[in-house]
């Protein structure tokens, strides 16, 4: 009698099987990949760049309402080209307590800079100048010509504030941004331009400070 075992069928996956499974695995992972970690630079670009903002608005309208007088952010690249938001307060006072200009801003002493995400921009943010976002003494978003000095008052390379200052001390690696030569005019809304190069308008309620999609009177 023939063993009944000699006619089981045998079953499994062949090694053929195996390296081709292996080998679509490997295609799919290499098409996927690139698009996943697009998707989260992105993702994490827009989200941040809009959960920073908000935070720095909500901040510096609770600076203005505080001390009773003007205070916002301020965008504007560093000597690298990175954007960031800058606390701002208005102090007209003369030299050397203030800035000595009846639109004059300074740093606010203690808030450092806010940095955005890799590669993402303000559009008007240039390491020269920049668009500034400003409140009233009541909370409510204004609009205020904006020049922004060193917090000392000074023009001069003898100045020591870390944040603002003069070309020189940019170059010498004593300062973080050039301050204004001329007026400008604050904003009520910027556009964002991620680090894929898409723009977007953002709108900021009058009321809240906070980013909006629009506003409308």
């Amino acid at each position: 009698m023939k063993s009944v075992d000699k006619y089981k069928r045998q079953s499994g996956i062949s090694l053929t099987e195996i390296l081709v499974v292996i080998a679509v695995m490997a295609i799919l992972m290499g098409v996927s990949i690139p698009a996943v970690k697009q998707l989260t630079r992105s993702f994490e670009s827009g989200t941040g760049t809009r959960q920073l903002s908000n935070a720095a608005l909500s901040n510096a309208r609770a600076i203005a309402v505080r001390s009773q007088t003007y205070a916002g952010v301020r965008f504007q690249q560093d000597i690298n080209g990175n954007t960031y938001l800058i606390f701002i307060v208005h102090d007209p006072d003369p030299s050397p307590n203030g800035t000595g200009l009846a639109n004059g801003f300074r740093t606010v002493i203690g808030r450092k800079p806010m940095k955005l995400p890799e590669g993402v921009r303000i559009n008007g943010a240039t390491k020269l100048t920049g668009p500034s976002v400003v409140f009233s003494p009541a909370g409510k978003l204004t609009i205020h010509d904006v020049r922004t000095h060193n917090y000392d008052g000074k023009t001069a390379d003898s100045s020591s504030d870390t944040i603002f200052n003069t070309q020189n001390n940019i170059n010498n690696g004593k300062a973080m941004f050039v301050q204004d030569m001329t007026d400008l005019g604050s904003f009520q809304s910027f556009v964002i331009v991620d680090n894929e190069g898409v723009s977007k308008t953002e709108f900021i309620s009058p009321y809240t400070g906070e980013l909006v999609m629009e506003y409308r009177d």
